[in-house]
């Protein structure tokens, strides 16, 4: 009896630990750009492209079921996106775009994901290393503002 309870304790933790596999497939966020630089203050869309393979068809993605980045943001288009080889190696790629303030993306991140399903219901999860840049319309200038009464006081009384 005890053997039995072991076995179908090691079974069923088996099929638990299947349900949650999932297939590695290759990401290129911004596909036509060296280094991926993300904004994510910014109003803008993401490219992400989904990379087709000798191992992987992108045709069979569910695109309804794709998220990107860890606000597990929708792609903008609602056919999920387009087909084409996006990297020229002859496979076909799945390019998608996703509005930049929903994925969740924070500056200091080095990297982001898209997730999905097959149609034949196969997760998969692919990464890619991205860099954030600061808001362009961020930086020093608020903060010289606040700084510029008090220094030309300064140079009031040193210069009078």
């Amino acid at each position: 009896m005890r053997m039995l309870m072991l076995t179908l304790g090691i079974v069923i933790a088996g099929l638990a630990g299947a349900a949650n596999a999932h297939l590695a497939v290759d990401v290129a966020i911004k596909p036509d750009r060296d280094p991926n630089s993300v904004n994510p203050f910014s109003k803008g869309k993401i490219p992400v492209a989904v990379l087709g393979s000798a191992g992987f068809d992108v045709s069979t993605v569910d695109v309804t079921t794709l998220a990107f980045g860890p606000g597990g943001a929708a792609p903008t288009n609602k056919a999920g996106g387009q087909l084409g080889d996006v990297n020229d190696d002859s496979y076909l790629d799945l390019l998608s775009h996703y509005r930049t303030q929903e994925t969740g993306i924070a500056p200091g991140e080095t990297q982001a994901c898209v997730t999905g399903e097959t149609l034949d219901g196969m997760l998969f999860e692919g990464c890619d290393e991205m860099r954030t840049v600061p808001d362009p319309k961020c930086g020093l200038g608020f903060e010289a503002a606040l700084l510029l009464a008090p220094l030309m006081a300064l140079r009031r009384k040193r210069v009078g």
